[in-house]
Parts: structure tokens; C-alpha cells; sequence
């Protein structure tokens, strides 16, 4: 999203701006966000995420997570007071900002590499330390080789990202206020801890408990990338595996669930997939409060993941939109964006429109093809009726075993009960209420949220559901 300072030359900084190299700046920036609020409140987003926004003076630093101060927002990309700014507006506008943070590691051009605060401010040096085998299921694995664990806390990610020893007292203390200076300077409503199984777990720990204490009211992410929920589950605040230690930590990306996504969408396995992942909710301490995606800056958008199918990709969209948990949408997925890859450059490509010389604007209606409008215009709707109906963002949620590929769930709040049918056929369906009669007692009639038809219900009824879609019913 382009803004003012988006092709200014900062004199000094390592990687300049070149739109021609994937992997490269582009020059979006802070105030190009803030010129976009409106687009993304019609849209109906109600929290942005941003990759880290820290300086990172580096030679490819556009992805921004190997930073070089982690006081100073990256000039490229505006000031620390406009950061602040953006935060006023979103909120303004009944959006949060969510941090992208990182106390893994730091570029290799931070001053601190040069001339280290004290020898064990980093694990290794920067001619011997271990690469890291990324090998994050050692934590909770009980018949673990000891080297493999001290791999996953020491190894460096790369070699341009040194690995700091948050075992250090002095840094530890200098991270965890770092964070909360952060907060209070900025105002932002919650943080997405990067590489989170990476870094030392009694830090990490403090580190939460510290924010929460402080702001009890604060989200934190941890991001996992694991994909077993039996590994993944305990990582969230009150897991059962840890007897003598807890995490802190309320929220969690949960993979598991991303896994599910994968295997029906990209494998063309059943619905059974996503109703079984769901079915193991009974490890995590809290499931509603898990981020759930289909996609992100790191794995394969969301159209590839479908096989570029613009209905089963309304159909994913759907089920994510309105199943438990918190949804996360990759930008561009709201109209279809691919790239056929899984090369970070191209997942991460430019939205057209967000910068000068562009030859169409997709932020608008008019700049967007017919395809793209009707994916944009299904998951807006979809978005609408979250806000609209309570129990679609926090009502408990209540499944019923997948027949014949149509999955069917509610979730409800009080009074308001809302149904959803999935159909995982091509072909255009017709569904029986009678097999589950008890979910209609006292029930007069369904309304059909997207088209607001009235259904009058009878112990008869059957429902006309379209191929690759998700009926979305109000029971009256």
C-alpha cells in the first residue's frame, strides 16, 4: 500500500527500492495503510497484522524480520509517531494493530553484533554457532536426543539472523521492556510472537506474563508451526502436558486446523478431515481463542491451495469465516490473488493498485474483474454477518459427523442459533432436516442469512444447498 514516503531514498539504508526483483522493497509503507482503512472497513476487518515494521537494515530486509533497532520504526516505512498514528486511526475505526514481534533473534547489522554486551548475549558467534534443524515437536517429546533440543534453542535461523540467549538476565529484561515500552508508546491491542518454539521458554514465559500483568485485557499469538495438535496443544496458557510450567500464552496459530484445510482443499481428501481436526479440540485449553487461516506469508495462497476454484475457495473462506476460533485472511485473498508458487517473493506480491504506475486499482469495485468482485463480494458478506450475529464470532460451537460429505455445524449464543451446511460436492445437493429433529424444537422457521429468505420449517424440510458452498441459516 502505497503512502508519501514509499519512493523516498533514505540515505544510508542497505536495500533500496526496486519493484522489478520479488524479493526486494516495493515501497509500501505506514502512511499507505492509513490511506487504506476505509478499504479495509468496508471490507469488514476488524484487526491488521503487519509484518515487523522495526528497522532492519539489511541487504534484503523486506520481509522485516531481522531488525537492526528495536526502538526505531524503519525509516522507509514512515516514524515511530506515525506507527502511533495509524494505531489512532484504525481504532478510529473499530480496527486493531496487531505487532508482529521477534525476540528469537536480530539481523546480522544490529550494533549489538559488532560489539556484544556480554559474551553470551548470543548463542555462538557469528563464525561458529549451530544452524537450526527446525525440529520443533523435541520440546514434548519424551524419548528426545538432548542435542536436538539444544538445537531448536540455539541454532541460528539463518546465518544473517543471529540467535539471541534470552538466558541472559540483562537481555531478557531488555526484551520484555522493549515490549511493554512498545505497547504503552503505541497503543497497539496485541502482539504475533514470531518462531515462538525458538526461543527460550522460561523467557518467553516472563515475557507474557510480564505483558499480560501489565495489560490484562492484551492477546498474544505465539506463532507454532506445528501441524499434530497432540504437539501443539500444549504450548497455549493451562496445557495439561506441563505439569510444573505454563506457558502464559492465550493464543496459539493453530496449524492443526490449517493441516485440515490443506488436506480437503489442496489433497481433495473429505470433509471428515476438517470434523476430526475439530473433534480433538479437547487438548487445548482454549480452542476459540486459536488463530485459524488457510494461509499466510509463508505458505501457498489460498487460490493455489484450492487449485484456482474461485467457488471452493468462497466455500474455504466460509467455513473459516464462521467455524471456531479467530480468522486471519492474507491480504489479496479477498480477490483471489496467485501466483502458482510457493516461492516467498510471489506469495508476497504486490496487491494492484497500492502503488503509483499501476495499470488497475483492485481497491476498487471498478478495478477489480468480474471474479475477483464476486470473491470480494462473498467474503464481505460473509464478514458482515460475523459482525452482525454475535455467535458466529463467539458462540459455542456444536458439530454433527460428516454424512455423505455434507458437514453440518451451529454455533450458538444465548437465544440466537445459527446453522451451517457445507456442501463438498461439484453438484447442487438436497439435504434432509429430518435426521436431526432436536435441533428444531420450537423452531418456526430458518432464515437464510445470505439471500434473507424465510423458510417455514417442518419436521419435512429439505434444503437446496449449491455445489461447493455453505448454507448459512438463522433458526427462528
Amino acid at each position: 500500500m502505497n503512502g508519501d514516503t514509499s519512493n523516498d531514498v533514505v540515505e544510508g539504508m542497505r536495500d533500496s527500492m526496486d519493484r522489478r526483483d520479488k524479493i526486494r522493497r516495493h515501497g509500501g509503507d505506514i502512511q499507505g495503510i492509513i490511506n487504506k482503512l476505509d478499504y479495509l472497513e468496508d471490507l469488514g476487518i476488524t484487526a491488521i497484522w503487519i509484518n515487523p515494521l522495526l528497522e532492519n537494515d539489511m541487504e534484503v530486509s523486506y520481509h522485516g524480520y531481522a531488525a537492526t533497532d528495536l526502538y526505531r520504526i524503519d525509516p522507509r516505512f514512515g516514524t515511530n509517531e506515525l506507527y502511533r498514528k495509524l494505531v489512532e486511526e484504525a481504532h478510529q475505526k473499530g480496527i486493531k494493530i496487531i505487532m508482529d514481534h521477534v525476540s528469537n533473534h536480530v539481523g546480522i547489522n544490529h550494533p549489538w553484533i559488532n560489539d556484544l554486551p556480554a559474551d553470551d548475549w548470543i548463542n555462538g558467534s557469528t563464525e561458529n554457532h549451530m544452524q537450526n534443524r527446525h525440529q520443533k515437536e523435541v520440546l514434548l517429546d519424551m524419548h528426545r536426543d538432548s542435542l536436538f533440543l539444544e538445537n531448536l534453542r540455539v541454532g541460528w535461523f539463518v546465518p544473517t539472523m543471529p540467535d539471541l540467549n534470552q538466558t541472559n538476565p540483562y537481555l531478557a529484561s531488555y526484551l520484555i521492556q522493549n515490549t511493554l515500552w512498545w505497547i504503552e508508546f503505541s497503543g497497539i491491542d496485541g502482539i504475533r510472537e514470531d518462531t515462538y518454539p525458538y526461543v527460550d521458554d522460561t523467557f518467553l514465559a516472563n515475557w507474557a506474563q510480564a505483558i499480560l500483568s501489565e495489560y490484562p485485557n492484551f492477546n498474544i499469538v505465539g506463532e507454532i508451526w506445528i501441524h499434530d495438535p497432540v504437539f501443539l496443544a500444549p504450548y497455549q496458557k493451562d496445557g495439561n502436558f506441563f505439569s510444573d510450567f505454563n506457558t502464559f500464552l492465550p493464543s496459539i496459530t493453530d496449524f492443526g486446523i490449517f493441516e485440515a484445510f490443506g488436506r480437503v482443499f489442496n489433497r481433495d481428501q473429505s470433509i471428515k478431515e476438517i470434523y476430526k481436526f475439530l473433534s480433538r479440540d479437547f487438548l487445548y485449553p482454549d480452542p476459540y481463542n486459536l488463530v485459524i487461516f488457510l494461509e499466510n506469508h509463508d505458505v501457498m495462497r489460498a487460490m493455489d491451495l484450492v487449485h484456482n476454484n474461485p467457488q471452493r475457495l468462497k466455500m474455504a473462506l466460509q467455513i473459516l469465516l464462521t467455524m471456531r476460533g479467530i480468522p486471519q485472511i492474507y491480504y489479496g485473498t479477498e480477490i483471489g490473488m496467485s501466483c502458482g508458487s510457493t516461492d516467498h517473493g510471489l506469495i508476497r506480491q504486490d496487491f494492484p493498485g497500492g502503488f503509483p504506475g499501476d495499470t488497475r486499482d483492485a481497491f476498487t469495485s471498478e478495478g477489480r474483474t468480474e471474479a475477483e468482485n464476486d470473491i470480494f463480494n462473498n467474503l464481505q458478506q460473509v464478514l458482515k454477518l460475523r459482525k452482525e450475529y454475535a455467535a458466529l464470532a463467539v458462540g459455542k460451537f456444536l458439530h454433527l459427523p460428516v454424512y455423505n460429505e455434507f458437514y453440518i455445524y451451529f454455533r450458538i449464543l444465548d437465544e440466537e442459533k445459527i446453522m451451517m451446511i457445507v456442501n463438498n460436492k461439484a453438484e447442487k445437493r438436497i439435504i434432509s432436516l429430518a435426521f436431526f429433529p432436536h435441533h428444531f424444537q420450537n423452531v418456526t422457521s430458518l432464515q437464510d442469512l445470505k439471500s434473507e429468505e424465510v423458510i417455514p420449517y417442518s419436521k419435512e424440510l429439505s434444503l437446496d444447498i449449491i455445489g461447493y458452498d455453505v448454507g448459512i441459516y438463522r433458526l427462528q
